[in-house]
């Protein structure tokens, strides 16, 4: 944490307290007034994890307040200051960042990925209106949808545009639209940012389920592979794949030039963490002899599109003879091809 918000010193005076309570309700702290903190006074931390509670969680609880220590003692808009009688708040911007921070800690020391069950935050916005909280900078801390937009702004950031998380620090400004300015010299980070989400993820094919509190980077189209010949009648598998595992469900839209010939689902799913899924391609069994006939069939995710050729063939018989029927007198009998 201090190599993140390098060159800060906390402006609280140690040790600093932890209560881990027997309670539901995640965890906080009190940002001491200047005045206070003259006095020596040292904000505590509470952890109310709930019963049966992994170690996992309360580090991550614990990581997250102490990261939005830092912001206030850095001073960089991330967290309103500490004035000399009234102490700071993280706002919904600050609490995206220690939600982010604390999920980067457990990667940092190979402990996790993810935040720990329950403390999720980004399907609530993800599946919901999608509003603009880039813009705007509410005083919400709470895990609503508010937090799920400002903390998958920080992801996109960090994991698709390659921003450092020291990058990200030091950026600091009165909103996620001004960090992101700062960063890039580009005006319209929500514009971008909802862009690439609904290109990506389409509201219409929600509800998405991510591991975590990430979906970036995005997954493009990478492969559709042709089918062999089929015969009228009969199907065929294929597979559809993608350039990098999913972060949450990969949607693809299939299409057919003659459905009434070759048909394919509307759609295909990869799902979260798979790089592939399989088409299934039926065909309508129509009157021979007919002459091969070629259909296009088109996959299309995000503004890609992949073509395929699909080839419908006729049936195919080989080393076929009929055998003389065999009559007894009187009676008839029906001699089998072979």
């Amino acid at each position: 944490m201090s190599g993140w918000f390098a060159g800060v010193n906390l402006i609280f005076n140690f040790p600093l307290p932890v209560q881990i309570v027997n309670a539901f309700g995640g965890a906080s702290w009190s940002d001491p007034s200047g005045f206070q903190l003259i006095f020596g006074a040292s904000p505590t931390i509470t952890i109310k994890p709930g019963s049966g509670t992994s170690v996992n969680l309360l580090r991550y609880l614990l990581v997250s307040e102490v990261t939005e220590m830092f912001m206030v003692s850095k001073n960089n808009q991330w967290a309103e200051p500490t004035s000399l009688f009234q102490g700071g708040d993280e706002g919904s911007m600050g609490e995206g960042l220690s939600r982010f921070l604390g999920v980067q800690f457990q990667l940092a020391n190979g402990i996790g990925g993810v935040p720990p069950p329950g403390a999720g935050v980004v399907p609530v916005w993800l599946n919901g209106a999608r509003p603009d909280f880039v813009n705007n900078d509410p005083d919400d801390n709470r895990p609503d949808i508010v937090t799920g937009c400002t903390t998958l702004f920080i992801y996109y950031l960090f994991n698709q545009l390659n921003f450092s998380i020291q990058q990200i620090i030091n950026a600091g400004a009165s909103n996620l639209a001004g960090v992101y300015q700062n960063l890039t010299g580009q005006p319209d980070g929500w514009g971008s940012f909802l862009d690439l989400v609904n290109r990506y993820y389409p509201p219409v094919f929600s509800p998405y389920t991510p591991k975590g509190d990430n979906i970036f980077p995005v997954s493009d189209l990478n492969a559709f592979f042709p089918p062999n010949p089929i015969t009228c009648g009969y199907g065929q598998t294929t597979l559809i794949s993608i350039d990098r595992p999913a972060m949450a469900q990969v949607n693809v839209v299939l299409t057919s030039d003659n459905p009434g010939l070759v048909q394919v689902p509307a759609t295909v799913t990869i799902p979260v963490g798979g790089t592939s899924a399989p088409v299934t391609i039926s065909t309508t069994a129509i009157p021979i002899p007919f002459a091969p006939q070629i259909v296009n069939l088109h996959a299309s995710y995000a503004g890609k599109t992949i073509t395929v050729a699909c080839e419908v063939v006729p049936p195919y018989l080989t080393g076929l003879t009929i055998a003389p029927a065999k009559v007894t007198c009187g009676t008839m009998r029906l001699e089998r091809l072979r």
